[in-house]
C-alpha cells in the first residue's frame, strides 16, 4: 500500500513494455496523491497509454496535479480539448522556463504538420540565437507559413523589436523579400535590412536584398543603399536623390 513503491513497481512495469500492469500500478500511486504518478496517469488519459483516451479524466486529474502539473502537459491538456491559444501560451511558457523535454515534445507535435506549434517553435530557436538552433528554426517558421500560419509574421516582428534580434531580423527581411507566405513587400524588407545593417553593415545576406530591391526600384532600398551600402558619396548622394523624387519620407528629410 505504499504510494512511493507503487509508483517505482509501475516504471519496473513500463520498463518492460507492460502498459496495462504499469497503467494499474500508476493509478493506484495516482489514487494515494502521488504527483508524479498523478502525471502519468493524465498523460496515460490522453494519450490512451494502458486504457480508453479520456480528456475528461486526464482534466480531472489534472485538477488533483495542481501546480506540480508540468507546463507542457497543461498545454496538452488545453490543447486537445479544443482552446488551442491557451495551450499556445503554455507551451511558449514552458520554453521560456526552459522546461525539461519542452523543445523535445514541441518538435515531435510541431512534425505532425500543426502549423501553430511549427509557429512557436520556430520563434523560440531563432530568439535563442545558439547557431545550431538557427537553421531549424528557420525552416520550422517557414513550415508553419507555408502551412497557413500567416499570423507568425506578426509575432516574429514583435519578438524581433523587442529583443532587438539580429536573426529575427534577417528572418523578416527574408519573409517579405521572397513573399514566403505572404505578398512581397520590398518596402518592409528593406526597413529591416537597414536594421540588419545598422547592427553589421558587411552582413552579406542584407547587402544582396538591398542591391537587389534598388536595382528594382525600391525609393527605400535606394535610400538604404546611399546612406549605409554605397561607399562612394557622389554615387550614394544620387541614390538618396532618386528615393527622395519617387517620394520616399526619409530619403526627402536627409535631402
Amino acid at each position: 500500500g505504499d504510494a512511493n513503491s507503487q509508483f517505482l513497481y509501475a516504471q519496473q512495469f513500463e520498463n518492460d513494455n507492460k502498459i496495462n500492469e504499469a497503467f494499474t500500478w500508476y493509478l493506484k500511486a495516482a489514487e494515494q496523491n502521488h504527483t508524479e504518478a498523478i502525471i502519468k496517469i493524465i498523460y496515460a488519459f490522453m494519450h490512451g497509454i494502458g486504457t480508453e483516451i479520456n480528456l475528461e479524466c486526464a482534466r480531472e486529474w489534472s485538477v488533483k496535479a495542481g501546480k506540480e502539473l508540468p507546463l507542457i502537459l497543461e498545454g496538452d491538456i488545453l490543447y486537445q480539448s479544443g482552446a488551442v491559444d491557451k495551450a499556445l501560451m503554455k507551451y511558449e511558457e514552458a520554453l521560456e522556463k526552459n522546461q525539461k523535454e519542452a523543445i523535445e515534445h514541441l518538435r515531435i507535435l510541431a512534425e505532425k504538420c500543426d502549423s501553430k506549434i511549427q509557429g512557436i517553435l520556430g520563434i523560440y530557436l531563432l530568439s535563442t540565437s545558439e547557431n545550431k538552433n538557427i537553421s531549424e528554426g528557420i525552416e520550422w517558421y517557414k513550415k508553419s507559413l507555408v502551412n497557413g500560419n500567416y499570423s507568425i509574421v506578426k509575432k516574429i516582428r514583435e519578438k524581433a523589436d523587442t529583443l532587438d534580434n539580429e536573426v529575427l531580423y534577417s528572418s523578416i527581411a527574408d519573409i517579405y523579400y521572397n513573399g514566403i507566405g505572404i505578398e512581397k513587400d520590398y518596402e518592409v524588407a528593406s526597413q529591416y535590412c537597414q536594421k540588419i545593417l545598422e547592427k553589421d553593415e558587411l552582413n552579406p545576406a542584407a547587402i544582396k536584398m538591398i542591391k537587389d530591391m534598388t536595382e528594382y526600384g525600391e525609393a527605400a532600398a535606394m535610400y538604404i543603399y546611399g546612406r549605409i551600402c554605397c561607399k562612394n558619396e557622389s554615387e550614394a548622394f544620387n541614390y538618396i536623390k532618386k528615393a527622395a523624387e519617387i517620394g520616399y519620407t526619409e530619403a526627402q528629410k536627409y535631402m
